[in-house]
């Protein structure tokens, strides 16, 4: 079966008819080929999962820019909301300091007026009596002088309690403003933390699939090359079959004309 096929197996050496040579010079070159496309497959998809890599940090490059941009304008949102609070404060502080000078030219003309009456009644009271006049001008001057505390006392309570009160509205902005930058520079710390781990993920995955890539190639190298030896031993081995063979050829059929000759010259 094996002589029919055109194979023929001795005790060290294959004997090979010519067709059966090309089938498994055909069978040969289909696995170059798988092996072929094989590598081309690895390689498409190492520069596909480079380009995907490429593309993700580029989108994480515009996330981060995206964020950065927003963040700026919630800060400029901010500074804007402080400047009109403190326009509003500048403003109700003015309008407090205009009420308060009104207040106070009032209270002076009042002042003015009730002590242009208690003189005039101080003088009256002396054109009356002079010890009547001078008891009432000391009540008067007490009794005015106790309303007058009384208002003044109450003034100032006023103004401790507005001047509190502006205190307290600018001691929250403030605690705001600073609860508010702290997140933010907390956000952007946690996002420089995220980009650097993503970077050195890339960086590791990156490496180990250069070395996969290399350890195939050389094993992928290593088996041709090994193939091609086993190839050139056969090739070789088959060649001095051949030119064995061609020799004894030669010396048998030297031989039988030798022996015809001898014959023909016997006869």
């Amino acid at each position: 079966m094996m002589v029919t096929a055109g194979l023929q197996m001795g005790n060290t050496l294959v004997f090979m008819r010519r067709n059966c040579f090309d089938i498994l010079e055909q069978l040969r070159i289909q696995v170059l080929k798988a092996t072929a496309l094989c590598i081309q497959r690895y390689f498409r998809g190492y520069r596909r999962r480079r380009y995907f890599v490429k593309l993700r940090r580029c989108a994480v490059r515009m996330q981060c820019r995206a964020r950065m941009e927003s963040a700026k304008r919630q800060l400029s949102l901010l500074r804007a909301t402080r400047a009109s609070i403190i326009v509003q404060r500048l403003v109700r502080g003015l309008l407090a300091r205009r009420y308060r000078a009104s207040a106070m030219r009032a209270t002076v003309k009042l002042q003015t007026r009730m002590r242009m009456f208690r003189a005039h009644a101080l003088l009256v009271s002396l054109r009356r009596t002079f010890k009547a006049t001078v008891l009432q001008a000391k009540f008067r001057r007490h009794r005015a002088r106790k309303a007058f505390l009384l208002v003044l006392r109450r003034v100032v309570a006023l103004q401790c309690a507005f001047r509190c009160h502006r205190a307290r509205v600018a001691l929250y902005g403030l605690r705001q403003e600073a609860r508010s930058l702290k997140k933010v520079v907390e956000e952007r710390n946690v996002l420089q933390e995220q980009v650097r781990e993503w970077e050195r993920k890339y960086a590791q995955m990156q490496v180990e699939q250069e070395r996969g890539v290399a350890e195939r190639q050389r094993a992928q190298e290593e088996k041709q090359r090994s193939y091609l030896a086993e190839q050139e031993r056969v090739m070789k081995e088959k060649q001095d079959e051949e030119l064995r063979e061609a020799r004894e050829k030669a010396l048998k059929e030297a031989r039988d004309e030798a022996r015809r000759q001898a014959l023909e010259e016997a006869r």
